[in-house]
């Protein structure tokens, strides 16, 4: 199976629920998964969750072993900045140099670990 969106590195379904393996929406590989995790599934739900009795229903974490390469970043940020653009051209260019960056998996410029 693989993720719909182009941009998404991680996925936390409930638990036992997608049986097949899962492939990174941004690069296509098969991602890592933990199976019947416990605890909040993302910031969200973290910070709702204050009282530590209240652990969250089970679910299994899927994340892509490389999403924390710089060009794994690189790519999710050009996605993310050509879906938000106004511009045409702008959108092209930056869906070209993702594409770019994917292939060779060589970032063209450094960016923010908390891309």
């Amino acid at each position: 199976m693989r993720l719909d969106d182009n941009t998404q590195d991680r996925f936390t379904p409930d638990a036992g629920s997608v049986d097949e393996p899962v492939q990174c929406g941004v690069c296509g590989e098969a991602m890592l998964v933990v199976r019947n995790s416990r605890g909040p599934r993302g910031f969200v739900e973290a910070m709702g969750r204050r009282n530590k009795k209240n652990q969250g229903s089970p679910h299994d974490i899927y994340s892509c072993p490389s999403r924390h390469e710089s060009w794994h970043r690189q790519v999710r940020a050009l996605r993310l900045k050509a879906a938000q653009t106004v511009s045409g051209r702008e959108e092209q260019l930056l869906l070209a140099e993702a594409e770019e960056v994917l292939k060779s998996r060589v970032p063209t410029k450094e960016i923010s670990p908390l891309a």
